[in-house]
């Protein structure tokens, strides 16, 4: 006999999670079919599938599957990012970061966030959340290129916000493109290109500042030259 099953009668069914849990179980599932399927094609009943729940418990607890893909992103941002021990040294910090955007990269959050900003409005409430959680990532590594700054390890007047652009890229383009991932040979090598450029380059150039460098679109005519 398994645990089961009663004597006398069917087999039991197995023990269902509640509160917290069943509220995670769902937000989890819910990130998942964002990043298989994006909003559009979100559905109760698939998500209901994946958490292993009834459909009606999802209808329960939120009204709309924007309901449903906000509490789930929110619940991500509030979500911890993997700690990193970090040295003080600046080539050593900047591997340990980018080492864990590549480990998220295949991750239902950072998925469903591509997918969201990619179909997406800039003034949409889910893609602003999305975003937020982009740049709470991005920081990190920011952060560590201002340290290098303060402690006179990596010169003054780089583009700190395009430096880790240069080093997320390489991930995501591994990732999108290639649907591979970067090994750590290729990491290290992609972090020291870019600390060796930045300590060889003068103190003072204008290709440190990027956006000042790209052209300007042109102003549409008024309607008084047309």
């Amino acid at each position: 006999m398994t645990p089961s099953t009663k004597p006398g009668g069917p087999p039991g069914k197995p023990k269902q999670v509640r509160g917290d849990q069943l509220v995670a179980k769902v937000l989890d599932a819910t990130l998942e079919e964002l990043a298989r399927v994006g909003y559009e094609q979100l559905s109760f009943e698939h998500v209901a599938d994946r958490a292993e729940v009834h459909k009606v418990t999802l209808y329960r607890r939120w009204a709309s599957k924007r309901d449903l893909a906000r509490d789930a992103l929110s619940a991500a941002v509030a979500r911890e990012a993997p700690s990193i021990a970090e040295t003080g040294a600046f080539r050593a910090d900047l591997l340990a970061a980018l080492t864990v955007v590549r480990d998220l990269a295949d991750s239902p959050t950072t998925r469903a966030i591509m997918r969201l900003v990619a179909a997406g409005s800039p003034d949409d409430e889910l893609v602003r959340i999305a975003l937020a959680i982009k740049a709470t990532e991005e920081e990190r590594m920011v952060a560590i290129c201002r340290r290098a700054v303060a402690s006179g390890e990596l010169p003054e007047g780089h583009d700190l916000d395009f430096i880790q652009t240069l080093l997320v890229g390489c991930v995501v383009k591994t990732y999108l493109f290639e649907h591979s991932r970067c090994t750590d040979a290729q990491l290290e090598y992609a972090v020291d290109l870019v600390v060796a450029g930045l300590r060889s380059l003068p103190r003072t150039s204008s290709r440190r500042k990027t956006s000042s460098s790209r052209p300007k679109p042109a102003a549409s005519p008024s309607r008084a030259e047309r």
